[in-house]
């Protein structure tokens, strides 16, 4: 029994020096595969978790959008392709957000890589993917700002390519800057729980280039435009409501058809600024205080890779697309019964010609009388 005690002991001694000297690795690795971020194991694990669900619920809701809109043709016209591109990518977005989490690991309480290489990848992914959503958002907002107020629309679909190369290249040329090295290589890396533009070096000392770098191609950029996207809906509101009061009787038919068309487009204005509104808020407090406040880190985490997600429901959940599909499932419905009523007929019709078996005998008859032959 005393040796059963001094054996616990000692192994108990041992966990202790291994978790002393893994800690002691997790604050001096020689690579660069951690950030110094410490973040508790319950607080890791949820919202890890978490985020890989949401994430997998936007990929699936996604899809149900490109089916929704590709089942009842709704890609012909310029407004209707929006919603097709912003689809798309937020999918996009939900695989690079995905493989973001992937070499996350997190060992003694601070958080590490599993592969350098790999979490470059994703980092860089990541910033391409959400710049594309980006610009998306901003293109819906100029569409709807040049219909609004300035009542031009009818053309902007001459415009389309020109749009599509916008958003491809400008986002590769923003997400590839970090790739440059400064002087600590490149700036991607785990930057706190995920992979993206890092804030620290191998000794855990503070990059001045990493928070330039996620400012300027990032917080910073995505307020400006937040801030016109906000403006531009304001002016647009103001010109809708004056307009359907003092103009409705001089509003030409193609006007307000494409008025009825971009009107949806303007949730997703709303729902991208309040959500990375959140994302900025947590980060401007850790850049002034330098302090991780876990309740804003997890608004931070869980407002990111929601975005896709609330994006492919608001046009899934959008009165109008609703009505579409209770008028589809409608006629489906009818069809259904037409089917099924036609099929009934045709086996009464088959079994009414079939023999009668009256009291135990059987003979050859018919529901149908023939006339006499004369």
């Amino acid at each position: 029994m005393i040796a059963e005690d001094f054996q616990l002991r000692d192994n108990h001694r041992q966990e202790e020096v291994e978790m002393n000297s893994s800690n002691i690795t997790c604050r001096d690795s020689d690579y660069s595969n951690h950030t110094c971020f410490k973040l508790e194991q319950h607080y890791f694990e949820p919202v890890f978790r978490a985020k890989t669900v949401v994430q997998a619920l936007a990929a699936v809701t996604g899809c149900l959008v490109i089916l929704m809109i590709v089942q009842f043709k709704a890609y012909k016209n310029f407004v209707q392709r929006l919603h097709l591109y912003l689809a798309v990518a937020a999918i996009f977005n939900c695989i690079a957000f995905t493989l973001n989490s992937l070499p996350v690991e997190n060992r003694c309480g601070y958080m590490f890589v599993t592969n350098e290489h790999f979490c470059q990848a994703s980092g860089f992914l990541d910033q391409y993917t959400t710049w594309v959503i980006l610009l998306l958002v901003c293109w819906i907002t100029l569409q709807i700002l040049l219909l609004g107020v300035f009542k031009r629309n009818y053309k902007s679909h001459k415009y389309e390519l020109v749009g599509v190369v916008i958003t491809l290249v400008v986002p590769l040329v923003a997400s590839s800057i970090p790739f440059i090295d400064l002087g600590n290589g490149s700036m991607y890396g785990l930057a706190g729980t995920w992979c993206w533009i890092k804030t620290t070096d191998d000794d855990c000392n503070e990059l001045i280039e990493g928070d330039i770098e996620q400012f300027v191609l990032w917080y910073g950029t995505v307020m400006v435009f937040v801030t016109l996207n906000l403006l531009a809906m304001l002016a647009v509101v103001i010109v809708l409501y004056r307009g359907t009061k003092q103009e409705r009787g001089r509003l030409q038919h193609q006007y307000k058809e494409a008025l009825k068309e971009t009107r949806p487009l303007i949730m997703y204005t709303f729902i991208f600024s309040i959500f990375y509104t959140l994302s900025f808020v947590d980060r401007v407090h850790y850049a002034n205080t330098k302090v991780r406040d876990s309740t804003l880190w997890v608004i931070h985490a869980m407002a990111e890779s929601s975005l896709p997600l609330f994006l492919t429901l608001a046009f899934l959940l959008h009165p109008g697309n609703l009505r579409r599909v209770r008028k589809a499932a409608k006629s489906l419905i009818h069809r259904s019964e037409v089917v099924e009523t036609h099929f009934i007929v045709s086996q009464e019709d088959e079994t009414a010609l079939e023999p009668l078996v009256i009291r135990g005998t059987e003979r050859e008859s018919s529901h149908y009388s023939f006339p006499a032959l004369s």
